[in-house]
């Protein structure tokens, strides 16, 4: 070959060989992706999500890295469809995040968990300017169908080394999203700023895939074994006080889980009007405990129902009962109850399937599951049957169980988005925005609790009752607390314990959700000894305080033993995921089918 046809070559070929041509379709896309990933995380953390676009911008160039050796016209197709899709994905995590306070859990999807749970209030949730995350689909397709195609962004080619560890830094994140999550103690929030929404996503459909059970190593399962010796251990060096032992023995006890009820609600005047005038009358007569820590965590009512049930923590990430339907639990207080001869039948207004309960519950051991599809009489509103149904259908219930029983009764229409329709709503408010909304909500459920109440008293049937209302997580100050002009909650939420004609009587002792049960049990009159070596919390009767420590982790109060609550949740998981009390004699009880 000659040198000046060498050359030639040569001339030709560099061009291609030093260069990097950046496809226009490409910048557009990835810019558009970061915008819009940028801005649900703002929404949904605060202005440090702004420092998910790292993340983003690694996934959009592993994916690039990817679909360049196409062609021109499968490139453009492709990188149209891809934004399209993303864009609704991320629509959708709006819309969820204005109604539930958080992006969507795919995780979660499987228990019915859908924005079909809206119904007609998706459309109030739904903005304007949501058509600007299609704009640069919009743009893609305009380039796409220009003639001649648009020329591209032309770049020094990096040296084959720097290359291929771009993509090989651009794997290891992917691969880090989507597996290191399920087992590393971080919040979604920190998810949210490590791979954006959709590094998030990811994660959440990696988790999908993981085994509902992994045994224990045997250093685990020691680990496990000495947390629970030593809280034993610390309950029995702190005995609790003998006065309330046994108070609430062979009583009807009506546990009334509220949904979102926070504690500054309780005696609250907005328009000199109580908000909750029913649930401030029943505190008159009993036990209120005024400083319960909010402990639930990414799976918001089901851990509310974890903790108060089973006294053990909610995992560091997504929703035991989701994650692990099928686990073993050491003690529960359905089994406790029917142990003593009691009945106990759990009552919701959500589907049967939804969180996984149709699953769970027999599990926990309830003798009978009252679900939406059981109610003779289901309005619905907002996110499931109205909480006058509910109660109505409570009532129904009683005439069916003998004495003495145990009833749940999860209430629902104070759940997010409270949409109230107009007619049932109570209070004559000089705001119409969301707090007022809450609150509206609240005031309906507290009346119909009332009514449920009074029912009893016309029956005959309070004399033999106690009421144990509780709030399930916090409501306003967990989904909307920076649009809200209401009183701080400090992640408190409350626990009475009502029996009509008792002398009030104010404990302040710290505690947390995790607490209840112990000494819901110590009331019953239940020996420490059937339980103390299966719950993670502490009788809030005892002289060192209970589990003072919230949903973030933090140590609220001097108590005892803070070494213990800090790793409690770590060992939770570590129980909840390896079946640690699998084959124990409480984990042998299972759901009654009779009606």
């Amino acid at each position: 070959m000659s040198k000046t046809a060498s050359d030639k070559i040569k001339t030709t070929a560099t061009p291609h060989l030093e260069h990097w041509t950046i496809d226009p379709l490409a910048m557009v896309a990835v810019v558009g992706l970061a915008a819009k990933s940028a801005y649900v995380a703002i929404a949904s953390v605060g202005v440090d999500g702004a420092l998910s676009i790292v993340g983003v911008a690694l996934w959009a160039g592993l994916y690039f890295a990817v679909v360049v050796r196409a062609g021109r016209g499968v490139r453009s197709v492709a990188t149209i469809i891809t934004a399209l899709l993303l864009s609704v994905v991320l629509w959708v995590d709006l819309v969820h995040l204005r109604a539930f306070g958080s992006v969507v859990n795919y995780a979660a999807l499987g228990s019915g968990l859908t924005l079909d749970d809206l119904g007609p209030s998706i459309a109030a949730l739904v903005a304007p300017w949501d058509v600007l995350l299609l704009l640069d689909v919009f743009v893609l397709v305009m380039l796409a169908s220009r003639r001649p195609y648009p020329r591209g962004l032309r770049l020094a080619k990096p040296r084959k080394g720097l290359g291929r560890l771009g993509v090989a830094l651009a794997c290891a994140f992917a691969l880090l999203s989507l597996f290191q999550l399920p087992r590393v103690p971080v919040d979604q929030d920190a998810r949210m700023l490590f791979g954006g929404p959709l590094g998030l996503h990811l994660n959440q459909v990696t988790m999908l895939t993981l085994p509902s059970t992994d045994d224990l190593t045997e250093s685990e399962r020691q680990d496990v074994q000495a947390w629970f010796t030593a809280n034993r251990e610390h309950a029995a060096a702190v005995p609790p006080d003998g006065k309330h032992a046994g108070v609430l023995s062979g009583k009807n006890v009506y546990l009334v889980v509220v949904e979102s009820l926070e504690s500054m609600v309780l005696d609250l005047e907005v328009d000199d009007q109580e908000i909750t005038p029913r649930i401030n009358a029943l505190m008159d007569e009993g036990l209120v405990f005024t400083d319960i820590a909010q402990q639930v965590r990414e799976g918001t009512t089901s851990d509310g129902e974890l903790l108060i049930l089973t006294s053990m923590y909610p995992l560091d990430s997504g929703s035991a009962f989701l994650r692990y339907p099928y686990a073993a639990y050491g003690v529960t207080l359905p089994k406790l109850l029917r142990q003593i001869s009691y009945s106990a039948v759990a009552l919701h207004g959500d589907a049967a399937s939804f969180w996984n309960r149709d699953v769970v519950f027999p599990r926990l051991g309830w003798s009978d599951y009252v679900s939406q599809e059981d109610f003779e009489h289901a309005p619905e509103s907002g996110l499931g049957v109205l909480d006058g149904a509910l109660f109505d259908q409570a009532l129904i219930e009683i005439g069916r169980e003998s004495s003495p029983h145990l009833m749940m009764l999860s209430t629902i229409t104070s759940h997010i988005p409270w949409r109230l329709p107009d007619d049932l709503q109570g209070l004559e408010l000089s705001k119409d925005d969301i707090s007022s909304d809450y609150l509206q909500a609240l005031h309906y459920t507290d009346a119909q609790l009332g009514r449920f109440y009074d029912e009893l008293g016309r029956r005959g049937l309070l004399d033999r009752a106690a009421f144990v209302i509780v709030g399930d997580h916090e409501g306003i100050h967990r989904y909307r607390s920076k649009d809200t002009w209401l009183p701080d909650n400090d992640m408190r939420i409350p626990f009475i314990v009502h029996v009509p004609g008792m002398e009030q009587q104010i404990i302040d002792t710290p505690g947390g959700q995790v607490d209840i049960l112990p000494t819901l049990a110590y009331l019953l009159g239940i020996p420490a000894e059937d339980y103390a070596d299966g719950v993670m919390g502490r009788n809030l009767f005892g002289a060192d305080g209970g589990s003072a420590i919230d949903s973030q982790g933090h140590v609220r109060a001097a108590v005892g033993n803070v070494q213990l609550l800090e790793n409690a949740v770590r060992v939770s998981g570590m129980t909840l995921r390896g079946g640690y009390f699998a084959g124990t004699e409480h984990d042998t009880t299972v759901l009654s089918q009779e009606r």
